[in-house]
């Protein structure tokens, strides 16, 4: 393989290995239904579409979930609001693994250590399998409406007056802050790149935004009443519309790609 590797050394595209060609094209949902009429309930639902917009699995929970990541080809990780606790479950719905957070959790997100990083509006926590803190963050004034772990060991936050913040989460010393507008909506989610750029859904001014590690507006796209965002591989923004029940897929401000949810939607990602 290594001749051959040799001979075409120039000719080959080795970008191409983490674009698009190598993603499912699968898109996670998490929405509360809140459908009226005979027999319909008003429950928290988490499904997954393929490329074509089918349906591939879906299950139901009654705490209110708000957020969710695929961790693998059958499990799923959630962040249920009214359960006060995070969950690991199979596409069936049924609890692999269970962490009690004490209070609502907002945001869950699987770290590539095997930790759990989880964000609640007055605590940003890393816990390990055995449910043990790594370390964690208070914010008394519970003011906390995004955050994201990073890479490097950076945690990044926006508060809801629109202070954002990376932080280095053991120390805690800030190493960056800036102001942009506040989110409005707790549900949702935001995106750091890996340029220290940094997307937020402004919900009350029907826009996405991304800014500069500076804290300069780069790019906007105009969408009513977003609440989630997340940059695809392909360059493209997946982003939610919480009152409006859709799901959108934009190249820069023009829409390629939507699905209309029957449900508040909370958040999307895709894999």
């Amino acid at each position: 393989a290594l001749p051959i590797y040799k001979d075409n050394e120039k000719s080959l595209d080795m970008t191409k290995l983490y674009q698009e060609n190598i993603f499912l094209g699968y898109t996670l949902i998490v929405q509360q239904n809140n459908r009226i009429g005979a027999g319909n309930r008003n429950m928290g639902e988490i499904f997954e579409l393929d490329a074509k917009k089918t349906i591939r699995w879906k299950f139901e929970i009654n705490t209110y979930p708000v957020d969710a990541q695929m961790i693998g080809s059958n499990r799923v990780m959630v962040a249920e609001w009214q359960g006060n606790r995070v969950t690991e479950r199979d596409l069936k719905g049924e609890i692999k693994w269970e962490y009690n957070c004490g209070a609502p959790p907002f945001t869950v997100q699987r770290l590539a250590n095997g930790n759990t990083f989880i964000a609640m509006q007055g605590r940003l926590v890393e816990v390990d399998r055995n449910k043990n803190p790594v370390w964690s963050i208070q914010r008394p004034n519970q003011d906390l409406q995004r955050a994201r772990k990073l890479p490097n060991g950076e945690v990044a936050f926006v508060t809801n007056v629109g202070a954002y913040f990376r932080m280095d989460a053991r120390t805690q010393k800030i190493n960056k802050q800036f102001n942009v507008q506040a989110p409005n909506l707790i549900f949702g989610s935001m995106d750091v790149l890996a340029n220290g750029n940094v997307l937020v859904s402004h919900y009350n001014q029907s826009r996405v935004v991304e800014y500069n590690k500076d804290g300069n507006q780069t790019a906007t796209t105009n969408v009513t009443q977003p609440n989630s965002v997340v940059r695809l591989p392909n360059g493209h923004n997946l982003i939610t519309s919480y009152q409006q029940r859709k799901v959108y897929e934009y190249n820069g401000n023009q829409q390629v790609w939507e699905y209309q949810t029957d449900g508040l939607v909370f958040v999307a990602r895709r894999r």
